[in-house]
Protein backbone atom coordinates (compact mmCIF):
# COMPACT_ATOMS: atom_id res chain seq x y z
CA UNK A 1 0.00 0.00 0.00
CA UNK A 2 1.27 3.22 -0.94
CA UNK A 3 1.90 5.74 2.26
CA UNK A 4 -0.30 8.74 2.61
CA UNK A 5 0.97 11.36 0.69
CA UNK A 6 1.82 14.30 2.70
CA UNK A 7 2.73 17.91 2.03
CA UNK A 8 6.99 18.11 2.26
CA UNK A 9 5.68 22.14 3.59
CA UNK A 10 3.84 20.05 6.89
CA UNK A 11 7.32 17.79 7.21
CA UNK A 12 9.64 20.58 7.02
CA UNK A 13 7.96 22.91 8.91
CA UNK A 14 6.51 20.70 11.69
CA UNK A 15 9.79 19.10 12.42
CA UNK A 16 11.33 22.55 11.91
CA UNK A 17 9.10 24.31 14.56
CA UNK A 18 8.44 21.62 17.10
CA UNK A 19 10.54 18.75 16.48
CA UNK A 20 13.55 20.14 16.00
CA UNK A 21 15.00 19.44 19.53
CA UNK A 22 14.22 15.92 19.35
CA UNK A 23 16.62 15.60 16.87
CA UNK A 24 19.48 15.90 19.53
CA UNK A 25 20.73 12.50 18.91
CA UNK A 26 21.46 12.84 15.57
CA UNK A 27 23.59 16.58 15.39
CA UNK A 28 24.30 15.83 11.65
CA UNK A 29 20.92 15.13 10.60
CA UNK A 30 19.64 18.10 12.53
CA UNK A 31 21.68 20.39 10.79
CA UNK A 32 21.18 19.22 7.74
CA UNK A 33 17.37 19.49 8.53
CA UNK A 34 17.75 23.07 9.68
CA UNK A 35 19.36 24.41 6.43
CA UNK A 36 16.91 22.14 3.52
CA UNK A 37 14.34 23.84 6.20
CA UNK A 38 15.87 27.64 5.51
CA UNK A 39 16.19 27.14 1.88
CA UNK A 40 12.43 26.02 1.68
CA UNK A 41 10.99 28.54 3.89
CA UNK A 42 8.19 30.40 1.45
CA UNK A 43 8.66 33.69 -0.09
CA UNK A 44 7.99 36.68 2.24
CA UNK A 45 6.65 39.40 -0.46
CA UNK A 46 3.70 37.44 -1.96
CA UNK A 47 2.80 37.61 -6.01
CA UNK A 48 -0.32 37.76 -8.07
CA UNK A 49 0.29 34.92 -10.16
CA UNK A 50 -1.05 31.02 -10.70
CA UNK A 51 2.03 29.95 -9.03
CA UNK A 52 1.78 32.23 -5.54
CA UNK A 53 -1.64 31.48 -5.47
CA UNK A 54 -1.16 27.74 -4.77
CA UNK A 55 1.59 28.70 -2.48
CA UNK A 56 -0.94 30.40 -0.27
CA UNK A 57 -3.18 27.19 -0.33
CA UNK A 58 -0.42 25.04 0.69
CA UNK A 59 0.00 27.10 3.52
CA UNK A 60 -3.27 26.86 4.63
CA UNK A 61 -3.01 23.89 4.48
CA UNK A 62 0.16 23.23 6.28
CA UNK A 63 -1.76 25.42 9.10
CA UNK A 64 -4.60 23.11 9.36
CA UNK A 65 -1.78 19.86 9.79
CA UNK A 66 0.57 21.74 12.61
CA UNK A 67 -1.21 21.21 15.62
CA UNK A 68 -1.67 17.55 14.69
CA UNK A 69 1.59 16.64 13.85
CA UNK A 70 2.79 19.18 17.16
CA UNK A 71 0.65 15.94 18.94
CA UNK A 72 2.38 12.86 17.08
CA UNK A 73 6.51 14.88 18.13
CA UNK A 74 5.24 15.47 21.75
CA UNK A 75 3.97 12.21 22.50
CA UNK A 76 7.26 10.54 20.85
CA UNK A 77 5.21 8.74 18.27
CA UNK A 78 8.22 7.76 16.20
CA UNK A 79 6.16 5.47 14.41
CA UNK A 80 4.05 7.81 12.76
CA UNK A 81 7.01 10.64 12.22
CA UNK A 82 8.30 7.73 10.48
CA UNK A 83 5.36 7.46 8.48
CA UNK A 84 4.91 11.35 7.41
CA UNK A 85 8.06 11.42 6.67
CA UNK A 86 8.15 8.54 4.19
CA UNK A 87 5.04 9.47 2.97
CA UNK A 88 6.64 13.12 1.14
CA UNK A 89 5.45 13.21 -1.99
CA UNK A 90 8.55 14.49 -3.72
CA UNK A 91 6.84 16.09 -6.71
CA UNK A 92 5.34 18.54 -4.07
CA UNK A 93 8.90 20.66 -4.34
CA UNK A 94 11.41 21.82 -6.87
CA UNK A 95 13.06 19.67 -8.73
CA UNK A 96 16.11 21.20 -7.58
CA UNK A 97 15.73 20.42 -4.18
CA UNK A 98 14.64 16.84 -5.06
CA UNK A 99 17.94 15.08 -4.81
CA UNK A 100 18.32 16.89 -1.40
CA UNK A 101 15.77 15.59 -0.04
CA UNK A 102 16.27 12.10 -0.44
CA UNK A 103 19.52 12.35 1.06
CA UNK A 104 18.23 14.52 4.57
CA UNK A 105 15.29 11.98 4.50
CA UNK A 106 17.68 8.90 4.46
CA UNK A 107 19.83 10.71 7.92
CA UNK A 108 16.76 12.01 9.30
CA UNK A 109 15.19 8.20 9.45
CA UNK A 110 18.25 7.36 10.98
CA UNK A 111 18.41 10.04 13.39
CA UNK A 112 14.55 8.86 14.23
CA UNK A 113 15.39 5.27 14.47
CA UNK A 114 18.41 6.35 17.15
CA UNK A 115 16.03 8.11 18.96
CA UNK A 116 13.46 4.97 19.37
CA UNK A 117 15.83 3.02 20.38
CA UNK A 118 16.74 5.69 23.31
CA UNK A 119 13.08 5.86 24.04
CA UNK A 120 13.11 2.30 24.57
CA UNK A 121 15.85 1.72 26.66
CA UNK A 122 14.65 4.74 29.07
CA UNK A 123 11.02 2.63 28.90
CA UNK A 124 12.22 -0.53 30.10
CA UNK A 125 14.64 1.62 32.53
CA UNK A 126 11.10 2.82 34.30
CA UNK A 127 9.20 -0.44 33.85
CA UNK A 128 12.36 -1.65 35.81
CA UNK A 129 11.70 0.83 38.42
CA UNK A 130 8.18 0.61 38.70
CA UNK A 131 8.41 -2.53 39.36
CA UNK A 132 10.24 -1.59 42.50
CA UNK A 133 8.06 0.90 43.50
CA UNK A 134 4.96 -1.16 43.08
CA UNK A 135 6.48 -3.85 46.02
CA UNK A 136 7.03 -1.17 48.32
CA UNK A 137 4.14 0.94 47.64
CA UNK A 138 1.88 -2.31 47.90
CA UNK A 139 3.87 -3.66 51.00
CA UNK A 140 3.75 -0.29 53.19
CA UNK A 141 0.39 0.88 51.60
CA UNK A 142 -2.59 0.76 54.81
CA UNK A 143 -5.58 1.22 52.72
CA UNK A 144 -6.91 1.32 49.04
CA UNK A 145 -5.88 5.12 48.89
CA UNK A 146 -2.40 4.85 49.18
CA UNK A 147 -1.92 2.82 45.94
CA UNK A 148 -3.96 5.84 43.89
CA UNK A 149 -0.24 7.73 43.24
CA UNK A 150 0.82 4.67 42.09
CA UNK A 151 -2.13 3.80 39.97
CA UNK A 152 -1.49 7.10 37.76
CA UNK A 153 2.02 6.43 37.08
CA UNK A 154 1.44 2.96 35.77
CA UNK A 155 -0.90 4.41 33.25
CA UNK A 156 1.20 7.32 32.00
CA UNK A 157 3.55 4.68 31.39
CA UNK A 158 1.15 2.35 29.68
CA UNK A 159 0.77 5.38 27.32
CA UNK A 160 4.36 5.41 26.61
CA UNK A 161 4.42 1.37 25.74
CA UNK A 162 6.39 1.10 22.68
CA UNK A 163 6.66 -2.22 20.42
CA UNK A 164 6.93 -5.72 21.65
CA UNK A 165 8.92 -7.07 18.47
CA UNK A 166 12.47 -7.75 20.38
CA UNK A 167 12.03 -10.32 23.68
CA UNK A 168 13.28 -7.18 25.72
CA UNK A 169 9.74 -5.20 24.67
CA UNK A 170 7.99 -8.47 25.61
CA UNK A 171 10.36 -9.09 28.92
CA UNK A 172 8.81 -5.03 29.78
CA UNK A 173 5.39 -5.83 28.73
CA UNK A 174 5.03 -8.76 31.08
CA UNK A 175 6.71 -7.11 34.00
CA UNK A 176 4.12 -4.18 33.15
CA UNK A 177 1.21 -6.91 33.26
CA UNK A 178 2.47 -8.27 36.61
CA UNK A 179 2.74 -4.84 38.13
CA UNK A 180 -0.98 -4.22 37.07
CA UNK A 181 -2.00 -7.84 38.16
CA UNK A 182 -0.24 -6.78 41.85
CA UNK A 183 -1.77 -3.07 42.03
CA UNK A 184 -5.56 -4.62 41.73
CA UNK A 185 -5.34 -7.88 43.56
CA UNK A 186 -3.60 -5.26 46.25
CA UNK A 187 -6.26 -2.94 46.00
CA UNK A 188 -8.90 -5.68 46.66
CA UNK A 189 -7.16 -7.00 49.57
CA UNK A 190 -6.91 -3.57 51.30
CA UNK A 191 -10.37 -3.03 50.65
CA UNK A 192 -11.61 -6.01 52.22
CA UNK A 193 -9.21 -5.64 55.48
CA UNK A 194 -10.38 -2.01 55.72
CA UNK A 195 -14.28 -2.92 55.69
CA UNK A 196 -13.09 -5.90 58.84
CA UNK A 197 -13.64 -8.95 56.24
CA UNK A 198 -10.53 -10.71 56.80
CA UNK A 199 -11.90 -13.86 55.90
CA UNK A 200 -12.49 -12.35 52.37
CA UNK A 201 -9.06 -10.24 52.52
CA UNK A 202 -7.36 -13.54 53.52
CA UNK A 203 -9.02 -15.49 50.19
CA UNK A 204 -7.66 -12.92 47.55
CA UNK A 205 -4.03 -13.09 49.13
CA UNK A 206 -3.87 -16.97 48.87
CA UNK A 207 -5.80 -17.02 45.74
CA UNK A 208 -3.15 -14.55 44.39
CA UNK A 209 -0.35 -16.37 45.53
CA UNK A 210 -1.42 -19.68 44.41
CA UNK A 211 -3.08 -18.99 40.59
CA UNK A 212 -1.02 -16.06 40.12
CA UNK A 213 1.18 -16.51 36.31
CA UNK A 214 1.96 -13.10 36.10
CA UNK A 215 5.24 -11.68 36.45
CA UNK A 216 5.95 -11.68 39.72
CA UNK A 217 6.15 -8.01 41.55
CA UNK A 218 5.91 -9.51 45.06
CA UNK A 219 7.57 -12.61 46.52
CA UNK A 220 5.09 -15.83 48.12
CA UNK A 221 6.65 -14.81 51.41
CA UNK A 222 5.33 -10.88 50.94
CA UNK A 223 2.27 -12.03 50.15
CA UNK A 224 1.73 -14.43 53.65
CA UNK A 225 3.51 -11.87 55.68
CA UNK A 226 0.09 -9.78 55.09
CA UNK A 227 -1.86 -13.22 56.26
CA UNK A 228 -3.98 -12.92 59.58
CA UNK A 229 -3.90 -16.38 61.52
CA UNK A 230 -7.15 -17.69 61.84
CA UNK A 231 -7.51 -17.09 65.78
CA UNK A 232 -7.11 -13.19 64.25
CA UNK A 233 -9.54 -14.09 61.14
CA UNK A 234 -12.03 -15.05 63.51
CA UNK A 235 -11.38 -12.36 66.25
CA UNK A 236 -11.79 -9.88 63.08
CA UNK A 237 -14.71 -11.97 61.58
CA UNK A 238 -16.96 -10.59 64.76
CA UNK A 239 -15.41 -7.49 64.92
CA UNK A 240 -16.65 -6.51 61.74
CA UNK A 241 -20.59 -7.20 62.35
CA UNK A 242 -20.03 -5.65 65.42
CA UNK A 243 -19.12 -2.68 63.48
CA UNK A 244 -21.73 -3.09 61.11
CA UNK A 245 -24.11 -3.28 64.06
CA UNK A 246 -23.09 -0.36 65.61
CA UNK A 247 -23.80 1.81 62.72
CA UNK A 248 -27.42 0.55 62.22
CA UNK A 249 -29.19 3.35 64.15
CA UNK A 250 -32.98 1.43 63.95
CA UNK A 251 -34.24 -1.38 62.42
CA UNK A 252 -35.24 0.71 60.01
CA UNK A 253 -31.58 0.78 58.93
CA UNK A 254 -30.95 -3.23 58.84
CA UNK A 255 -31.93 -3.75 55.31
CA UNK A 256 -28.69 -1.45 54.35
CA UNK A 257 -26.51 -3.63 56.55
CA UNK A 258 -27.94 -6.98 55.60
CA UNK A 259 -27.08 -6.00 52.06
CA UNK A 260 -23.51 -4.56 53.52
CA UNK A 261 -23.06 -8.40 55.21
CA UNK A 262 -23.58 -9.96 51.70
CA UNK A 263 -21.69 -7.49 50.21
CA UNK A 264 -18.46 -8.33 52.55
CA UNK A 265 -19.16 -11.95 52.18
CA UNK A 266 -21.03 -15.16 53.62
CA UNK A 267 -18.67 -17.12 55.10
CA UNK A 268 -17.45 -14.96 58.15
CA UNK A 269 -16.50 -17.56 61.25
CA UNK A 270 -17.04 -17.33 65.46
CA UNK A 271 -13.87 -17.21 67.32
CA UNK A 272 -15.12 -20.99 67.73
CA UNK A 273 -15.16 -21.30 64.08
CA UNK A 274 -18.91 -21.71 63.66
CA UNK A 275 -20.80 -19.73 60.97
CA UNK A 276 -23.05 -16.36 61.67
CA UNK A 277 -25.71 -17.55 59.98
CA UNK A 278 -27.71 -17.71 62.74
CA UNK A 279 -27.55 -14.17 63.54
CA UNK A 280 -27.91 -12.93 60.25
CA UNK A 281 -31.48 -14.61 60.94
CA UNK A 282 -32.16 -13.07 63.80
CA UNK A 283 -31.62 -9.35 61.99
CA UNK A 284 -33.62 -10.71 59.12
CA UNK A 285 -36.11 -11.48 62.02
CA UNK A 286 -36.43 -8.00 63.46
CA UNK A 287 -36.10 -6.68 60.25
CA UNK A 288 -39.04 -8.36 59.39
CA UNK A 289 -40.27 -7.60 62.13
CA UNK A 290 -39.59 -4.09 62.40
CA UNK A 291 -41.62 -3.90 58.63
CA UNK A 292 -44.86 -5.64 59.77
CA UNK A 293 -45.25 -2.50 62.58
CA UNK A 294 -44.68 0.06 60.62
CA UNK A 295 -48.04 -0.92 58.28
CA UNK A 296 -50.02 -1.48 61.89
CA UNK A 297 -49.54 -5.27 61.69
CA UNK A 298 -48.77 -5.93 65.20
CA UNK A 299 -49.71 -9.27 65.86
CA UNK A 300 -47.44 -10.34 62.76
CA UNK A 301 -44.25 -8.31 64.38
CA UNK A 302 -44.78 -9.88 67.53
CA UNK A 303 -45.15 -13.28 66.40
CA UNK A 304 -41.74 -12.56 64.54
CA UNK A 305 -40.18 -11.30 67.83
CA UNK A 306 -41.38 -14.22 69.61
CA UNK A 307 -39.75 -16.55 66.87
CA UNK A 308 -36.58 -15.32 68.08
CA UNK A 309 -34.39 -17.53 70.84
CA UNK A 310 -33.22 -14.48 72.66
CA UNK A 311 -31.24 -16.26 75.08
CA UNK A 312 -28.57 -17.86 72.96
CA UNK A 313 -26.06 -16.23 69.84
CA UNK A 314 -22.91 -14.43 70.94
CA UNK A 315 -22.20 -12.43 73.56
CA UNK A 316 -20.71 -9.90 71.41
CA UNK A 317 -23.18 -9.01 69.21
CA UNK A 318 -26.57 -9.80 72.14
CA UNK A 319 -26.70 -5.98 73.56
CA UNK A 320 -26.97 -4.72 70.05
CA UNK A 321 -29.55 -7.27 68.73
CA UNK A 322 -31.48 -6.45 71.97
CA UNK A 323 -31.54 -2.80 71.07
CA UNK A 324 -33.00 -3.61 67.11
CA UNK A 325 -35.42 -5.61 69.53
CA UNK A 326 -36.64 -3.21 71.73
CA UNK A 327 -36.92 -0.36 69.43
CA UNK A 328 -39.20 -2.55 67.46
CA UNK A 329 -41.33 -2.73 70.37
CA UNK A 330 -40.88 0.68 71.29
CA UNK A 331 -42.37 1.03 67.85
CA UNK A 332 -45.70 -1.47 68.71
CA UNK A 333 -46.62 0.26 72.56
CA UNK A 334 -45.96 3.65 70.99
CA UNK A 335 -48.74 2.32 68.32
CA UNK A 336 -51.09 1.29 70.87
CA UNK A 337 -50.81 4.14 73.23
CA UNK A 338 -51.61 6.37 70.41
CA UNK A 339 -55.24 4.87 69.76
CA UNK A 340 -56.42 5.88 73.25
CA UNK A 341 -56.19 9.46 74.94
CA UNK A 342 -53.36 8.96 77.10
CA UNK A 343 -49.81 10.06 77.05
CA UNK A 344 -47.37 9.16 74.27
CA UNK A 345 -44.63 6.82 74.98
CA UNK A 346 -42.27 8.66 76.26
CA UNK A 347 -38.11 8.16 75.47
CA UNK A 348 -37.10 7.26 78.94
CA UNK A 349 -40.52 5.56 79.99
CA UNK A 350 -40.38 1.85 80.12
CA UNK A 351 -42.59 0.23 78.02
CA UNK A 352 -44.84 -2.15 80.67
CA UNK A 353 -45.58 1.31 82.40
CA UNK A 354 -46.80 2.98 79.24
CA UNK A 355 -49.37 -0.12 79.10
CA UNK A 356 -50.56 0.54 82.54
CA UNK A 357 -51.19 3.98 81.70
CA UNK A 358 -53.59 2.81 78.78
CA UNK A 359 -54.88 0.06 80.92
CA UNK A 360 -55.74 2.67 84.18
CA UNK A 361 -57.38 4.62 81.43
CA UNK A 362 -59.63 1.99 79.87
CA UNK A 363 -60.51 1.07 83.45
CA UNK A 364 -61.93 4.28 84.31
CA UNK A 365 -63.97 4.04 81.27
CA UNK A 366 -64.61 0.30 81.95
CA UNK A 367 -63.62 -0.79 78.36
CA UNK A 368 -62.87 -4.60 79.52
CA UNK A 369 -62.63 -5.92 76.04
CA UNK A 370 -59.50 -3.62 75.39
CA UNK A 371 -58.54 -3.84 78.50
CA UNK A 372 -57.84 -7.81 77.85
CA UNK A 373 -56.06 -7.08 74.89
CA UNK A 374 -53.57 -4.48 76.34
CA UNK A 375 -52.94 -7.06 79.13
CA UNK A 376 -52.50 -9.52 76.55
CA UNK A 377 -50.03 -7.23 75.02
CA UNK A 378 -48.10 -6.13 78.19
CA UNK A 379 -47.58 -9.97 78.63
CA UNK A 380 -46.11 -10.35 75.27
CA UNK A 381 -43.92 -7.17 75.67
CA UNK A 382 -42.30 -8.45 79.09
CA UNK A 383 -41.67 -11.92 77.72
CA UNK A 384 -39.47 -10.58 74.85
CA UNK A 385 -37.69 -8.74 77.10
CA UNK A 386 -37.24 -11.49 79.75
CA UNK A 387 -39.70 -9.97 82.74
CA UNK A 388 -41.64 -12.72 84.58
CA UNK A 389 -44.88 -10.93 86.01
CA UNK A 390 -48.04 -11.34 83.66
CA UNK A 391 -51.53 -10.63 83.58
CA UNK A 392 -52.60 -13.98 82.51
CA UNK A 393 -55.01 -15.01 85.65
CA UNK A 394 -56.35 -11.64 85.56
CA UNK A 395 -57.13 -11.83 81.90
CA UNK A 396 -58.62 -15.11 82.29
CA UNK A 397 -61.04 -13.80 85.20
CA UNK A 398 -61.96 -10.89 82.95
CA UNK A 399 -62.72 -13.17 80.34
CA UNK A 400 -65.13 -14.95 82.34
CA UNK A 401 -66.60 -11.55 84.00
CA UNK A 402 -67.37 -10.59 80.28
CA UNK A 403 -68.55 -14.09 79.54
CA UNK A 404 -71.76 -13.79 82.41
CA UNK A 405 -72.55 -10.09 81.16
CA UNK A 406 -72.89 -12.27 77.60
CA UNK A 407 -74.84 -15.22 79.28
CA UNK A 408 -77.27 -12.41 81.24
CA UNK A 409 -78.09 -10.33 78.04
CA UNK A 410 -79.56 -13.50 76.74
CA UNK A 411 -81.35 -13.63 79.73
CA UNK A 412 -79.31 -17.58 80.82
CA UNK A 413 -79.37 -16.08 84.52
CA UNK A 414 -77.86 -19.15 85.70
CA UNK A 415 -74.97 -19.39 84.09
CA UNK A 416 -74.22 -15.83 84.06
CA UNK A 417 -74.60 -15.92 88.43
CA UNK A 418 -72.06 -18.71 88.31
CA UNK A 419 -69.56 -17.15 86.10
CA UNK A 420 -70.17 -14.31 88.32
CA UNK A 421 -69.67 -16.25 91.40
CA UNK A 422 -66.43 -17.75 89.77
CA UNK A 423 -65.28 -13.83 89.16
CA UNK A 424 -66.07 -13.35 92.90
CA UNK A 425 -64.33 -16.20 94.57
CA UNK A 426 -61.08 -15.66 92.34
CA UNK A 427 -60.16 -12.74 92.85
CA UNK A 428 -57.20 -10.65 91.47
CA UNK A 429 -55.55 -7.46 91.18
CA UNK A 430 -56.72 -4.21 90.61
CA UNK A 431 -58.10 -4.61 87.23
CA UNK A 432 -60.10 -7.74 87.86
CA UNK A 433 -64.02 -6.25 88.09
CA UNK A 434 -64.58 -7.49 91.46
CA UNK A 435 -67.00 -4.54 92.42
CA UNK A 436 -69.07 -4.86 88.94
CA UNK A 437 -69.61 -8.58 89.19
CA UNK A 438 -70.63 -8.53 92.74
CA UNK A 439 -73.46 -5.60 91.70
CA UNK A 440 -73.52 -7.98 89.45
CA UNK A 441 -74.71 -10.76 91.76
CA UNK A 442 -77.00 -8.55 93.90
CA UNK A 443 -78.65 -7.02 90.81
CA UNK A 444 -80.15 -10.47 89.47
CA UNK A 445 -80.91 -11.80 93.41
CA UNK A 446 -83.66 -8.72 93.20
CA UNK A 447 -84.30 -9.37 89.93
CA UNK A 448 -85.31 -12.91 89.93
CA UNK A 449 -84.82 -14.90 93.36
CA UNK A 450 -85.67 -18.07 91.87
CA UNK A 451 -82.70 -17.81 89.78
CA UNK A 452 -80.31 -18.33 93.00
CA UNK A 453 -82.65 -20.58 93.91
CA UNK A 454 -81.91 -22.69 90.22
CA UNK A 455 -77.92 -22.00 90.60
CA UNK A 456 -77.76 -23.00 94.06
CA UNK A 457 -79.34 -26.09 93.04
CA UNK A 458 -77.06 -26.77 90.26
CA UNK A 459 -73.89 -26.12 92.35
CA UNK A 460 -75.46 -28.77 95.08
CA UNK A 461 -75.71 -30.86 92.56
CA UNK A 462 -72.09 -30.56 91.18
CA UNK A 463 -70.86 -31.04 94.65
CA UNK A 464 -72.43 -33.67 94.88
CA UNK A 465 -71.26 -35.36 92.25
CA UNK A 466 -68.05 -34.61 93.65
CA UNK A 467 -68.20 -36.33 96.43
CA UNK A 468 -69.42 -39.14 94.95
CA UNK A 469 -66.01 -39.38 92.95
CA UNK A 470 -64.09 -39.21 96.26
CA UNK A 471 -66.01 -41.66 97.79
CA UNK A 472 -65.98 -44.04 94.65
CA UNK A 473 -62.12 -43.22 94.74
CA UNK A 474 -61.37 -43.65 98.38
CA UNK A 475 -63.70 -47.13 98.19
CA UNK A 476 -60.71 -48.27 95.35
CA UNK A 477 -58.12 -48.16 97.44
CA UNK A 478 -56.98 -51.13 99.47
CA UNK A 479 -53.68 -50.52 102.13
CA UNK A 480 -51.03 -49.89 100.78
CA UNK A 481 -51.81 -49.82 97.44
CA UNK A 482 -51.24 -46.31 95.18
CA UNK A 483 -54.57 -45.06 93.60
CA UNK A 484 -54.13 -45.12 89.28
CA UNK A 485 -54.04 -41.85 87.93
CA UNK A 486 -57.20 -40.45 87.16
Amino acid sequence: MKPPVISLWLICFALGTFGFSQLRANDEAASKFKAFREKMAPPSTAASDAGATREMQMRQRIGSRLKMLEAVVARDEFDRLEQLVRGVDQGDMPPEFQAEWIGLSDSLLAALEKMKAAAREQWYKEVDALVKSTRETCLSAKTSGDLDPLILRVAALQMQRLGQETILGQRAAEKMAGITATIQTWTRFLDFQGAGNAKAANDVLQNFSRGNSQFPVLTVADIQSRLLPVEEEKKASMATLQRLLDEVASPAELAAALARWKELGLHLKTPEGTSFEGERSKLETIESAWNAAMTGDDETALRALESISWGSGFTGLLPKENRLRDQTLRRIVASQCARWPVAPLAETEGLQTCLLRVLDHLQSVANLEAMGDVMKLYDRVGGSSGRSDSFTRDRATIERFLAARRLESVGDAVLAVKEYRYVLTTGGGKYVPLKEAGEAVKRLKEKSPETFKESDAAILSELQSLRQQIQVLQNSISPGRVPPRP
